[in-house]
């Protein structure tokens, strides 16, 4: 597992461990992410778009 990968893991499973769950699209960016077909700047604007139109929330936001 590569450390992108790592991250979004760690990512998503502190978000479930809280209690939550993160939308499907979410889910996705970062799987994407981790596995390298999204760039850090890709990530960063779609991260972006997705909080825009309120899918992601701040407790949801991924620190990269």
């Amino acid at each position: 597992m590569t450390t992108r990968q790592e991250a979004a893991a760690n990512a998503l499973g502190s978000v479930r461990a809280e209690g939550g769950e993160p939308e499907p699209a979410v889910v996705e960016l970062l799987e994407r992410w981790g596995r390298g077909e999204v760039s850090d700047e890709e990530f960063a604007e779609a991260q972006k778009t997705l909080a825009a139109h309120g899918t992601l929330t701040s407790s949801h936001d991924v620190a990269l």
